[in-house]
């Protein structure tokens, strides 16, 4: 996870100049259990994001993905950050990485971020989260 990012930007930085084709894209089908297939440690995931920000700073890239790819790498690690937060928590980059985005972070990933930082609250939100219907 990430590291197709991490390459493509780093052909991306030896090319001499870059042309983009309007409406060119590629689907992706993520499968249902997508956090169960690539299920990552709380320090891989860590690494994941810093280095897939650097690259954007390296290049000068503002993406609108930039929330996306921290709350995806945030949620392969959810089950080992719960096992053991302080990995997490502790991490300066990373919190300084959220303080730079977390304005482009939706309300409900803020709330589910501030109460991450306390276990007890990330525990219990975690047990009945699947119970609460989406608005």
């Amino acid at each position: 996870m990430g590291e197709d990012t991490i390459f493509n930007f780093s052909i991306l930085e030896q090319a001499n100049s870059l042309r983009s084709l309007v409406g060119a894209s590629y689907m992706y089908k993520a499968e249902e259990n997508f956090t169960e297939k690539y299920q990552m440690s709380v320090e891989k995931s860590i690494y994941s994001i810093i280095e897939t920000y650097k690259v954007y700073e390296k290049l000068g890239i503002e993406s609108s993905h930039s929330r996306s790819i921290f709350v995806c790498f945030l949620m392969l690690c959810e089950d080992d950050v719960v096992k053991r937060p302080q990995v997490w928590l502790n991490n300066k980059e990373i919190e300084s990485i959220y303080n730079r985005y977390k304005r482009d972070f939706l309300f409900k990933e803020q709330i589910k971020y501030l109460l991450f930082q306390h276990q007890w609250m990330f525990r219990i939100l975690r047990r009945f989260s699947h119970k609460i219907k989406p608005i």
